[in-house]
């Protein structure tokens, strides 16, 4: 027995232990949606190496790296927003835990929701929002040109629904608009529309799933 110093707490023994099972899972998805890991792992004792692992582990799958996920973190954490990852093969939402109300959306803590087609490398953002007391301060458009950045050197493309003035916003970040449906402005990333109308084949079904 340990008498002169204090052990882990059972609750981090069992974080630790469901973080192994997790790296050991085969099924990633289906051990991600278990629980939320990086929540979790703020009890352990060396959190941030342990969570550089196991999303080194996520962001690999696939023979693709998402080195953007980090980036991202990165400057959320530059700005002091809390935030939380929810990360699957096909799906990553940062959440921040202040709700958000804007005109048009329903409130809620999202601050990106991306949608993965890795068989056909399409990028989906659903949602990009920053907290208000945040916001004017180039957040939103660095967070955009690090996703773009990774999706032009890995031979992605981005595709947003956008509507009302947000339009102008991702205009000013490089997309153009590609079609409107249910009164959603369906914009690419990229100058040539002809090769991203081409490849909206392909992110109309994660459009058709998430709407």
């Amino acid at each position: 027995m340990n008498t002169h110093g204090s052990s882990l707490p059972a609750q981090s023994i069992y974080n630790i232990f469901m973080l192994i099972h997790a790296l050991l899972m085969p099924n990633v998805r289906e051990t991600l949606t278990k629980t939320s890991y990086f929540q979790s792992l703020s009890n352990i004792a060396f959190p941030f190496v342990l969570r550089q692992y196991y999303l080194g582990k996520f962001i690999t799958a696939g023979d693709t790296m998402y080195s953007f996920i980090p980036q991202v973190a990165d400057v959320l954490d530059q700005h002091h927003i809390h935030y939380s990852e929810m990360l699957e093969p096909d799906h990553i939402t940062i959440l921040t835990d202040k709700l958000m109300r804007d005109p048009g959306f329903s409130a809620d803590n999202k601050v990106l929701d991306l949608f993965i087609d890795d068989q056909n490398k399409i990028l989906f953002i659903g949602l990009l929002r920053i907290p208000h007391e945040n916001r004017r301060k180039n957040i939103g458009r660095r967070i955009i040109r690090l996703i773009s950045a990774w999706a032009e050197h890995h031979g992605y493309t981005l595709f947003i629904d956008s509507c009302g003035e947000s339009c102008y916003f991702w205009s000013k970040c490089g997309f153009n608009l590609i079609e409107r449906r249910y009164d959603f402005d369906i914009m690419g990333y990229g100058s040539d529309r002809d090769y991203l109308k081409e490849r909206w084949k392909f992110g109309e079904t994660i459009f058709s799933e998430t709407h």
